[in-house]
Formats: C-alpha cells, sequence, structure tokens
C-alpha cells in the first residue's frame, strides 16, 4: 500500500529533476548508468498441464515431482542496453564451481547460506 501512495505525478517528477541534478553534476555518461535488479529461479520446473484423449489413462508428462532450490540471479543492464553477466547466489554454505558449469559466459557464483543478497554478496 505504501508504494502506491508515493507513486504519483509529483514524486515521479521530483525523482527525474533530483536524477538529472545528479547525472548532470556528476557527468555521468548513458554507459555508467546501470539497472541492477535481483530474482529467485527454481531449479526445478513447474509442471504443465497436458491435454490428452477422453478415456487415455497414460500420457507422456517429462516433469519432475520434486520442488527443487530457489537460487537467487542478479542482472544489471546499463542505459545503452550493455548488460554484465549474472551473478548466482546459492542458498548453501560452500560454492561449487560446478554449480555454473554450462551457465551463460562470464557469470559468477557465491554461496550464502540464506540464498539471498547482501552487502557482502553485492559487493564480490
Amino acid at each position: 500500500m505504501a508504494r502506491a501512495t508515493v507513486f504519483n505525478c509529483y514524486t515521479v517528477g521530483e525523482f527525474f529533476t533530483n536524477l538529472k541534478d545528479v547525472r548532470l553534476q556528476h557527468k555521468f555518461q548513458p554507459q555508467n548508468i546501470y539497472n541492477v535488479d535481483e530474482t529467485g529461479l527454481t531449479t526445478v520446473q513447474k509442471p504443465v498441464k497436458v491435454i490428452a484423449k477422453k478415456g487415455d489413462k497414460q500420457f507422456g508428462r517429462i516433469t519432475s515431482a520434486e520442488r527443487g532450490t530457489l537460487v537467487t540471479v542478479c542482472c544489471a543492464v546499463n542505459a545503452i542496453g550493455n548488460s554484465i553477466p549474472p551473478f548466482f547466489i546459492f542458498p548453501r554454505v560452500h560454492f561449487k564451481g560446478s554449480m555454473i558449469n554450462d551457465g551463460p559466459p562470464g557469470c559468477v557464483g557465491v554461496a550464502n547460506p540464506s540464498g539471498w543478497m547482501n552487502i557482502a554478496t553485492f559487493l564480490e
């Protein structure tokens, strides 16, 4: 609710005015302005519905029944569309390099017991 009440024309205008002032003061170029976001990805796909003929008792369905693990991934894209390789955070104490085998080129992985981003993992 709080987010909805502060998202109005005045606060959005104020944000962009402040952004313009800071950008002019520090002379940031578009290639140096990044949007960074994190999201959770599951390691096991969700089952999908399958359509079959009425009366069929067996039909193909290839989806794991296990729940999977939530892995956090942090992505960043700059204002001209360039991106940096993703940063994966695995919910465990020790990281193993094999966890990112066959991952996107240049990707990095770390372990954090909670599996979420914190100051220490962000600075890595």
